[in-house]
């Protein structure tokens, strides 16, 4: 009778479990391949935003048509000329490089890297890939980019990776609201969310390993599928 009582209760929570179902935060079970997959959307996004600056008035972004005209020739002169105190507005170098560095933090840091492996993908994205990579074509390398792009970035990256996974833990709200959770994660991680809630992880045979889907045979032939979240 005992055993049974025993049996009874564990089947209970189980079948708890399997109707509350509480969301766990994304945690890709191959992180490597998550990195790779994210990589190669944030190249594409990097290569669209570098096109997209080219097209914008001078006044914006400080690259004169002359540069624009010239990009290969002026690269190597560039790159030699710098690193230099840019002029850039206040906006750009405080909070749209910092939020880039951002977006270039959280790429390994929801693959499931540490927070100091990270930081330093940042940098390296940041000034190889971006600094000393394409917008060296238009521009000298700058110290505040070079400096405040994977400082900033990390620093706020760690607090939009914190924040992604309380709203992922709390049925994807914020303040109760689906539209705003939606919409906060969409700001927070724009490559993430492409990866997890679009499906592009799920199709390349990424799967989130918080879940873990276990069946028990019973005697009628039926199998019951139970969901396990922590």
């Amino acid at each position: 009778m005992k055993k049974k009582l025993i049996l009874l209760f564990l089947l209970l929570n189980f079948m708890h479990a399997e109707f509350k179902e509480p969301p766990a935060f994304f945690e890709p079970d191959k992180k490597y391949r998550y990195l790779l997959m994210s990589n190669g959307v944030l190249f594409a996004t990097a290569v669209a935003a570098f096109g997209t600056l080219l097209l914008l008035p001078e006044s914006i972004t400080n690259w004169s048509d002359e540069d624009i005209a010239n990009l290969g020739t002026n690269y190597v002169k560039k790159v030699n000329l710098g690193p230099v105190i840019d002029k850039d507005k206040l906006y750009l170098n405080y909070l749209a490089h910092p939020y880039v560095g951002a977006i270039y933090y959280m790429q390994p840091r929801t693959a499931g890297f540490s927070w100091t492996a990270s930081a330093f993908y940042s940098f390296l994205f940041s000034t190889f890939f971006w600094e000393y990579g394409l917008e060296a074509f238009a521009e000298i390398p700058s110290w505040q980019d070079l400096i405040l792009t994977p400082a900033l970035g990390s620093l706020i990256g760690e607090g939009f990776y914190q924040a992604s996974r309380y709203i992922q833990n709390h049925h994807g709200r914020l303040w109760n609201s689906k539209f705003l959770g939606t919409i906060a994660l969409m700001i927070m991680d724009p490559i993430g969310f492409i990866m997890r809630d679009m499906g592009l992880a799920k199709a390349v045979g990424i799967k989130n390993k918080n879940i873990i889907t276990a069946t028990m045979p019973q005697k009628e032939g039926f199998v019951a599928s139970i969901k396990i979240i922590w």
